[in-house]
This record gives C-alpha cells, structure tokens and sequence, in this order.
C-alpha cells in the first residue's frame, strides 16, 4: 500500500516518489515530451536531436528523454490526454478537414482548429509542468522554471481540475520551415510579453506559446489569440527561422483575427 510522504530532509535514501501524487511508489520511465511526438524526428536508429533557442543542437537521444518520475497509475491519468495529442497532431500533419480548417483567402496565413478545449489544453500544460520538473542536468531540454505556478500545475493535473479559459491561456503556431510544415522538437527559455512571462515550446509542427497567469487580466481583449472553450482556435504560419516569440508575432496574430472576423460578419 502506498503512503503520503511529508518534504523532509530525513527521508530514506532509496525512497521513491512520485512527481504528481507525492506518494512513495514504484517509478515509471516518464517521458518529458511524450513519445509519439519523436516519431516524426527519429532517425533509422530511432535517434533524435533537440533544438533549443540558442540554435544549439542537443546530443542525440533515443525515443526521447525519459526520467523516473511518475507512478503507473499518474502514468495512466495522464495517458488518454497524450493519445488525444497524438490524434490533434496526426491529424494536422496530415490537415484533416475534420480538425484543421483552412480558409479561403490565401493572404491570411491563419488556420483554425477544432478541438477539445480541456483534453488539448490538459495535455500541452501537463508537457509544460515535466518540462518544469525534469533533471535538466542531462542538457538536452532547455531550463522552465515556473516558480509558484510549478505546484499550481501540480494540482490542477492531478485532480484533473478544468481550466477555465484565462487560466494560462494558451496560443497556438504552425511550424512551417522553407514553406513545408516542420515538425522539430524545440524548448525555449521564459520570455515577456507585455509584462507578463510566457513559456513555450514546440513539437509535432506545432508551437505552444503559454501565459503564466492563473487568471490572465487582459484575457476578453485577447480571446482571439489563445484556444478557446468552443474548440475553435486561430492557428498562424510560424516561421522555424525566426524568433517564435515576438511582438511583431502578436500583431501579426492581431491583424489575422480581426481580418477574419470582418470576413465573417
């Protein structure tokens, strides 16, 4: 039977804790990007490399990077949300009308996406909470701290809280390179927009741009950025070659929203 185990500096050297339900059990090998996702980046030997900001290339791993983090059954909770990912990010690479939907004008390099607000959104912030947690001692991931929002994470993944709509808002990118869809691992160091810290990362084509706020004030005047409750969210051309995290991409982002919104009136 497993048992609650208090943050004590007294604790048994080989004592095992989960990551998630702080209780002492045996460990899985946890991936800190789920496995799927290197799929489309392996190599013949099914090796794989990581690209950070700095434009530095990361040692190769095999299937990904994986730790001793959680027990089976946070394993478990967690599994129905990464295959719901691995779906949303099949069905993208291949632009399933059912899941991406392309508009009309070719000037405005905006898609939007149907999906399941809270598995989508459980299963990025559930990738931003490992990326927080893991030993980044091994250099192949970049560093996230998350300060108090690391426990926050914590406990709204382990009871499967919903996320309301500006709790960490999240924006989405396609990752485009050379004009082709990309699908590059990539981890990246916080940065600011307007004052407040972002997180981001991108894998499966797809760039994740995440809002440190649990209750994110200027969420009504920027709902058309961030994926929202209806399913329904815009999706811009990201160009790997660029910085993936820029003003200029707000506006751009701005601009797309309000082009369309006038389209649909």
């Amino acid at each position: 039977m497993s048992k609650q185990i208090k943050d004590t500096p007294n604790q048994v050297h080989n004592e095992k804790i989960c990551k998630l339900c702080l209780q002492s059990k045996k460990l899985c090998k946890s991936h800190i990007i789920q496995k799927s996702m290197y799929q489309y980046v392996n190599d013949e030997k099914y090796r794989s490399q990581t690209l950070t900001i700095d434009t530095q290339i990361k040692s190769f791993v095999q299937n990904g990077v994986t730790e001793d983090l959680l027990c089976k059954e946070c394993e478990n909770k967690f599994s129905l949300y990464e295959k719901y990912l691995a779906e949303i990010t099949e069905s993208v690479i291949q632009q399933n009308p059912e899941v991406v939907v392309i508009l009309s004008d070719p000037k405005i390099k905006v898609k939007i996406f149907k999906l399941d607000y809270q598995k989508f959104k459980y299963a990025i912030l559930l990738h931003l909470w490992r990326l927080s947690i893991h030993d980044n001692k091994k250099g192949n991931l970049s560093i996230y701290q998350l300060g108090k929002y690391q426990e926050i994470l914590r406990v709204y993944l382990l009871n499967e809280t919903p996320f309301l709509e500006n709790c960490f808002p999240i924006a989405i990118g396609e990752l485009n390179l050379n004009g082709e869809m990309s699908p590059l691992i990539a981890t990246f160091p916080r940065k600011k927009i307007d004052g407040i810290s972002v997180q981001q990362f991108s894998f499966g084509s797809l760039h994740f741009v995440i809002y440190m706020q649990e209750q994110y004030l200027k969420f009504n005047q920027e709902s058309f950025l961030f994926i929202r409750e209806d399913g329904y969210s815009f999706v811009a051309n990201r160009d790997v070659m660029t910085d993936v995290l820029d003003e200029k991409w707000k506006q751009s982002i701005v601009s797309y929203a309000k082009n369309i919104n006038k389209e649909n009136q």
